[in-house]
């Protein structure tokens, strides 16, 4: 591993004990994407998303859940209104 991803790495091992603290989870603020503490550590370990601290925000992982109840929400009634109108064609 480059000299770079190692510091890399070491600069996200606070901010992963953080959030392992604070039952929190990383968010990167560009890709919108979620990981447990431990999902990221694994993910460092094998070389991938070797993104500096300043990408990554701790966040209740109880807020993506919320999202994604309101996602399956919003497409079932999508779901429901196609089949009503199929049915009425």
């Amino acid at each position: 591993m480059s000299d770079d991803k190692d510091a890399i790495k070491a600069s996200l091992v606070p901010l992963i004990a953080e959030a392992r603290a604070t039952k929190k989870w990383l968010w990167c603020n560009y890709q919108d994407m979620w990981f447990s503490p431990s999902e990221l550590e694994k993910a460092n370990a094998e070389g991938r998303f070797l993104w500096g601290p300043i990408n990554w925000r701790l966040r209740d992982p109880q807020e993506r859940v919320l999202e994604l109840e309101r996602a399956v929400s919003g497409a079932q009634a999508q779901l429901e209104r196609f089949k009503k109108a199929l049915a009425e064609a």
